[in-house]
């Protein structure tokens, strides 16, 4: 069952279910397809969704990272999800738009980590800045790709959920996983499967920097995401 939290999620569930139950038959991994939708209820003071059941667990609640094993099916799943979105597809404010629009949040953000790491961070920051940004048609991507929304069972990767962020945009951002979610080895398999130019690379660098600083700040009082936060910037600068 999937319930907003926010009146403003109640628009991105609109959009999980108009566009997912299509594109969930070309995605190459199962992703929990909405069957039934009310618009409004009084049970739950708004509208909700009954979707399909994906086995498995939470990734960051087993502890762990996508290693190559699991990183070579993301990559196909992002493949197949990568085609051109319609001129009527979603788009989000935040996700797969060019970093240029995420820099003053990124800033500001970086101001409220340890200075230290803020200035390595500053750097990694200018660099994707410096990318050259997207120019192809909008892809469709998932764009929330982080550990909490991958299930795995043991070393095997068996669902993407949390499609309410589903947006047309830069493909670069459901790149970003790269970081948020793998090990070194996950990210040399994700990038083997995917071959994104080295253009692309580094802009999905960007959008996990601006993922993480968003996870380890503004959204800091949730001991969840401040711990996938932490471990994206942590793999940033090992990488």
């Amino acid at each position: 069952m999937r319930v907003p939290r926010r009146a403003e999620a109640e628009v991105l569930l609109a959009n999980e279910v108009r566009w997912l139950p299509s594109l969930a038959r070309t995605i190459a991994l199962p992703v929990p397809v909405p069957l039934w939708f009310i618009e409004r209820s009084d049970l739950v003071g708004g509208s909700f969704a009954i979707v399909r059941w994906c086995a498995g667990r939470p990734l960051d609640l087993v502890g762990s990272r996508l290693g190559a094993e699991g990183a070579g099916p993301l990559g196909e799943a992002l493949l197949s999800l990568r085609a051109p979105a319609p001129e009527d597809a979603p788009v989000n404010p935040y996700r797969g738009v060019p970093l240029e629009q995420r820099d003053a949040r990124v800033r500001a953000g970086l101001d409220l980590i340890p200075r230290r790491t803020a200035d390595r961070l500053r750097a990694r920051w200018t660099d994707a800045l410096a990318a050259p940004p997207w120019t192809g048609p909008g892809r469709w991507i998932h764009g929330d790709l982080h550990p909490g929304n991958l299930l795995v069972d043991g070393s095997d990767l068996t669902a993407i959920i949390d499609w309410g962020d589903l947006a047309s945009g830069d493909p670069a951002t459901d790149l970003s996983v790269a970081w948020t979610a793998c090990d070194a080895s996950g990210r040399r398999r994700l990038r083997e499967v995917v071959r994104p130019t080295d253009e692309e690379w580094t802009r999905a660098q960007g959008n996990a920097l601006a993922h993480g600083v968003a996870c380890v700040s503004v959204l800091r009082d949730d001991p969840r995401v401040r711990a996938i936060g932490w471990a994206t910037l942590a793999g940033l600068l090992e990488s």
